[in-house]
């Protein structure tokens, strides 16, 4: 398990749905052949933590998170949680997130 904190969640789409294991039946390269009906149970997403460092490769079940990941409120920074899985057909890694929270750093010791 992984946790990603203090993250601003930006820009979703469909684009990391065909690197999730399973999505992409086949592909030469330049075509490739894809389970529209695996595809449309993910989205992507990026996520930027408060250190600059941007994470790109986020998907999520449509089903659990999408109606969440829409009416974020923006200004709001979160926790991500969730599994680290070679990306289909790459050498990348995407973050399968499997819970989202509201970010709430420890209070300063005094």
């Amino acid at each position: 398990v992984v946790r990603v904190e203090n993250v601003e969640i930006g820009d979703l789409s469909n684009l990391w749905a065909n690197w999730v294991p399973g999505v992409t039946v086949s592909s030469n390269g330049l075509v490739s052949v894809v389970n529209t009906k695996a595809q449309q149970q993910w989205t992507g997403f990026y996520a930027v933590d408060g250190e600059g460092n941007r994470f790109h490769q986020c998907v999520a079940l449509k089903e659990s998170f999408v109606d969440r990941l829409l009416n974020l409120d923006r200004a709001k920074r979160f926790r991500l949680t969730g599994t680290v899985l070679k990306a289909d057909r790459s050498n990348m890694y995407l973050l399968i997130v499997t819970q989202i929270d509201e970010y709430a750093p420890l209070p300063e010791k005094k």
